[in-house]
């Protein structure tokens, strides 16, 4: 990465406690020994199916979940076991734009007061007139007329929703936005409006973002690199360009394949996985995904494989990356 990295992400865990059926303490790893940087004007994309932990993860990063173990730093600072009142003052740099933008807005209440309820949280603004006006900036960014502000979050479409929880994130001039599935609740129709909003929108403000998504086909529009989670683990790390190009981990590859291609007599090989996801409570031995690869050998089930970095700019976990013969 050519600019200086503003997240750091560093061997981080987030481990939940649960109970079986008999009462047996068990335990969840939903984040096991994440490491990744994003550098400054970045886009990071994250992507894996549902039940990775990629969401869990971003709530980490913005500390609404606090880390088991590992380090999250924010331009040099570790936020991840800091106080509230420490941690006060970077809440205007960090901000979560949600999956879900209905559930997220306050149902009782306009989209103005819904907005300048940041604005009044920090003391920006001298009086409701000045908090007024720059609530119709905000609008006018994300391309909504200022007459929204009257409206409640029901009288608005998906799209529209969305629009203003992005709003409602830019409110405080973040320097990292990190959006949580934010177009998967909307149709197809909407979803490329949305995604064009926040390339716009970081080229404008010059963000980082971290963009989260089941769906690589999304990611490919707005990412400049991209990371790869499957159970927990972070399986792949590459420059967009070269992950669509040439994926590394066979999980990547099968991610890959299942988007549709807009030409019907283009070719490409379908990759099939066999079988469910395994519960997070008893993850297989050695690599997590053995039992799904169709490259898996004995060694995969009995040794971890170790996330390493491989070639330029890239990292993967696996023995058997897709760039060497298939294993006999």
């Amino acid at each position: 990465m050519s600019a200086p990295a503003l997240v750091q992400v560093d061997g981080l865990k987030k481990v939940f406690a649960s109970r079986s059926p008999f009462g047996r303490a068990r335990r969840v790893y939903a984040v096991d020994d994440v490491s990744f940087d994003v550098a400054a004007g970045e886009t990071f994309g994250l992507v894996g199916e549902s039940g990775c932990g990629k969401s869990t993860l971003a709530r980490c990063i913005v500390r609404l979940l606090e880390p088991s173990e590992g380090a999250v730093r924010f331009d040099g600072t570790d936020i991840a076991h800091a106080s509230m009142r420490s941690l006060r003052p970077l809440r205007r740099d960090i901000q979560l734009v949600f999956q879900d933008p209905f559930a997220s807005l306050n149902p009782r209440k306009r989209v103005g007061a819904i907005l300048e309820e940041a604005f009044r949280l920090h003391g920006i603004g001298a009086d409701r007139a000045e908090r007024r006006k720059r609530v119709a900036e905000l609008l006018g960014k994300v391309g909504l007329a200022p007459s929204f502000a009257e409206r409640l979050p029901s009288e608005l479409s998906g799209g529209q929703r969305q629009r203003v929880g992005i709003a409602r994130a830019l409110a405080l001039n973040p320097r990292l936005v990190v959006a949580d599935e934010p177009v998967s609740a909307l149709d197809v129709s909407v979803q490329a409006e949305i995604l064009n909003l926040l390339k716009d929108l970081q080229a404008e403000l010059g963000l980082t973002m971290i963009f989260i998504s089941h769906d690589l086909g999304v990611i490919r529009h707005v990412s400049d690199r991209i990371g790869v989670m499957y159970l927990g683990k972070l399986v792949e790390l590459a420059p967009a360009d070269a992950f669509y190009e040439m994926p590394l981990h066979p999980y990547s590859d099968a991610l890959l394949s299942a988007i549709p291609l807009p030409d019907p007599d283009a070719q490409r090989r379908n990759v099939v996985l066999e079988g469910d996801v395994p519960s997070p409570l008893a993850p297989p031995s050695g690599c997590r995904f053995h039992t799904r690869c169709p490259r898996a050998q004995s060694r995969c089930a009995s040794e971890e494989p170790q996330f390493r970095p491989y070639g330029q700019d890239r990292k993967v976990a696996c023995h058997y990356p897709l760039d060497q013969p298939e294993p006999a």
